[in-house]
């Protein structure tokens, strides 16, 4: 892959989509690592991206107001409000006219409302986990350089760009556990269900590990945001039964699962 067929082809922007095959990523990843040009190009798109996510919700909540209808609109309310405050203090203060009394207002109490049942895509949110890096004596090889370097990116909280590195660690080794769980996080993190349930379901393939209970437990969450309540409640149910620190989560989630799948089945 050379940088005019990445030029033509759109090649970066479809990469950050996640719209490449894994060959074509591949690909991509040796190259931009080797030129310098298309590595700035990429890093200059995640930040833009980062950015426009990060302004989203302010740009949906701003109406799309011509200057003068926002000018026009926004003094209208207070003068309403100061005519109608003259007009009501002329009144009140006619000579012969007695003050008219403001009628008592009655609040009612209104009947408790029943807790909601949050959806399927709210329990699916997700924190991801924290990464505390382990203390290695003697020399790194180099797969293990390559998880390390990549996992800076993921403590920042960029999860985009510790992909390329965990990709290229687990092509080295592809028994180890931690890079497995950690490169399935960064696919759930950014929006790739598909690839974080395969690489999740692969760290609990590799047996018995200090993130056995954890892939669990975010497999059930990615099952969740596919809208599969069956597989999510298989899931934390095995977590339940490994009885870790995340137990607790898994029974609360659980019920709630289990209260929407009532819901949703109930008679209407």
């Amino acid at each position: 892959m050379d940088c005019d067929r990445i030029m033509k082809e759109e090649i970066t922007e479809k990469y950050l989509l996640g719209q490449l095959s894994e060959t074509e990523q591949e690909s991509f990843e040796k190259h931009f690592f080797e030129c310098g040009r298309c590595f700035e190009e990429v890093e200059t798109y995640r930040a833009l991206q980062a950015e426009l996510k990060h302004a989203a919700p302010a740009i949906r909540g701003e109406p799309a107001m011509r200057p003068h209808r926002l000018w026009r609109w926004a003094w209208a309310p207070a003068a309403a409000v100061a005519m109608l405050a003259l007009g009501f203090g002329w009144w009140m203060w006619r000579p012969g006219v007695a003050p008219v009394k403001s009628p008592a207002i009655v609040v009612k109490p209104t009947a408790p409302q029943p807790a909601s049942v949050p959806s399927l895509i709210e329990l699916a949110q997700v924190r991801p986990p924290d990464y505390v890096p382990s203390t290695l004596r003697g020399a790194e090889d180099e797969a293990t350089q390559r998880f390390r370097a990549a996992m800076r990116h993921y403590v920042k909280g960029d999860y985009a760009a510790a992909i390329p590195g965990l990709r290229a660690s687990l092509k080295l080794d592809p028994q180890a556990i931690e890079t497995n769980f950690f490169l399935g996080i960064c696919y759930l993190m950014t929006d790739q269900t598909d690839a974080a349930i395969e690489r999740l379901r692969r760290t609990v393939a590799l047996g018995d590990s200090p993130y056995l209970e954890d892939a669990h437990l975010y497999l059930a969450k990615c099952h969740l945001r596919k809208d599969d309540a069956p597989a999510a409640w298989a899931e934390l149910n095995i977590t339940l039964q490994l009885q870790g620190e995340h137990e607790k989560e898994a029974r609360e989630l659980l019920q709630q699962v289990e209260r929407l799948s009532k819901e949703l089945h109930q008679p209407q």
